[in-house]
């Protein structure tokens, strides 16, 4: 669903604080078959549920609400297995679903109506619906809201030193200096004890004058104890009051929960993910992206949890940063490695995320790529690398410009850090390229 105002991209309008319930679109054979979005369901979030039997065996995805009086843009996908949720050209929610619009064919198919006559009609407007017969990808459904380049590497810190007290920084220069008995363990890793003063000083001005930000790191760390930061944005003095803070702590209340926070006089959102993350290596993204208002947290690169926010990141400080230690000084100190840790000038999409998880921590990603082929006993294989991501296999029988391509509709593998497409081989003339 978008709105295309001249020069720039769109989003469909909610315009008024009507009921609970509303419709955008609504497609199905009555109450028992459907498929809906609501802008804010009776517990207040942007919800798309589909069932085959009726209100109480509903399958739903669910983020905050829409804020009224506002453009958004909104995307439905389901590939089959995975239903996902994007808001603004970020991905807001995702889950598992067993049901297909296939299974019920839906008939009675309505834009701002519900199949029930109890529910209101919607108030706003709507600018534009696709409805395409692929799941799109994020790539894809973010091309309306912005570029889908990938953002800009600002900050690497890879910890490949084998002495000394500098982490480089290898795309900044912005380098940081290890305290306390921080050390380098000769094979990728910064190594904390968790004692007090023991963390890595980064360079204060880190994030100084981003919108959109996005932070990726790799990490192992204790159990315990409990309010553990990876990394802290602030302005050094530890009080946890005065300039804002942007900080994520990777396990508090007994391992409960994971969680992204920007202090500030201006709000505090909180991002919460569960469950904590002690004790384990993981592949930690975090985003904040202003530009539409929504926060995100992704492990192992899967989505955890998604938060509208509102609060600028130009209300963090920019005195000082660090990894291992928190704003506040009560707090422990992590007792850990993190094998590298990155700062993006903007947001990664959940491909780019995904391929990151699989290329692991010495790869970066590009859209610098070629499309290959092998064969084995006169069946050809196309590849192309994980870290090229975001890419859409596309097929055509001719070329030119009367080319029509489309997606192939063909599942991939990965393999030795390629994603691999095995062609069923014909006698007919078929082109391929990858587009992102």
């Amino acid at each position: 669903l978008t709105r295309r105002p001249p020069g720039r991209p769109g989003w469909p309008y909610d315009g008024a604080n009507g009921p609970a319930s509303q419709h955008i679109f609504d497609f199905g054979n009555g109450t028992t078959q459907y498929m809906y979005l609501t802008p804010s369901s009776t517990s207040g979030n942007l919800t798309f549920g589909i069932t085959t039997n009726g209100k109480s065996s509903e399958q739903i995805i669910q983020t905050s609400g829409l804020i009224s009086g506002q453009w958004v843009y909104v995307a439905v996908t389901y590939d089959g297995t995975t239903a996902s949720l994007h808001l603004n050209g970020d991905l807001a929610a995702s889950g598992k679903m067993t049901v297909s619009p296939a299974t019920f064919n839906p008939a009675l198919n309505y834009l701002g109506q519900s199949q029930s006559k109890a529910d209101p009609f919607f108030a706003g407007e709507i600018d534009t619906l696709i409805v395409a017969n692929y799941a799109m990808s994020a790539a894809q459904i973010a091309s309306p809201f912005g570029s889908v380049a990938l953002p800009a590497l600002i900050h690497r810190y890879s910890f490949n030193e084998t002495s000394g007290t500098i982490a480089q920084d290898s795309v900044g220069g912005a380098d940081g200096s290890l305290r306390g008995s921080a050390t380098f363990d000769g094979s990728g890793n910064v190594v904390l004890s968790g004692t007090s003063g023991t963390y890595v000083s980064l360079p204060g001005n880190l994030l100084a004058g981003l919108t959109n930000v996005t932070i990726e790191a790799w990490v192992t760390n204790a159990p315990s104890p409990d309010n553990v930061a990876l990394f802290s944005f602030d302005d050094g003095l530890q009080d946890g009051v005065g300039g804002g803070y942007l900080r994520y702590v990777l396990h508090d209340q007994n391992n409960g929960r994971n969680f992204m926070e920007l202090a500030s006089g201006g709000g505090s959102p909180l991002i919460p993910g569960y469950p904590g993350l002690g004790g384990k290596y993981v592949h930690v993204v975090c985003i904040y992206n202003m530009a539409s208002g929504i926060a995100a947290i992704y492990t192992n690169g899967v989505l955890e949890a998604s938060k509208a926010v509102s609060t600028a990141l130009t209300n963090v400080s920019t005195n000082a940063a660090a990894l291992g230690r928190s704003p506040w000084n009560g707090d422990p100190w992590l007792n850990g490695a993190i094998d590298e840790f990155r700062i993006y000038a903007g947001r990664l999409l959940p491909d780019d995320i995904a391929a990151a998880q699989i290329a692991g921590p010495n790869t970066l990603l590009t859209t610098n790529v070629l499309l290959g082929v092998s064969q084995d006993n006169g069946i050809p294989t196309l590849y192309w690398p994980v870290a090229a991501s975001g890419f859409l296999l596309e097929a055509s029988p001719i070329l030119g410009p009367d080319a029509v391509w489309t997606p192939l509709n063909a599942s991939s593998t990965v393999s030795d850090l390629n994603n691999e497409v095995t062609i069923t081989a014909t006698n007919a003339t078929m082109f391929f390229r990858l587009r992102r």
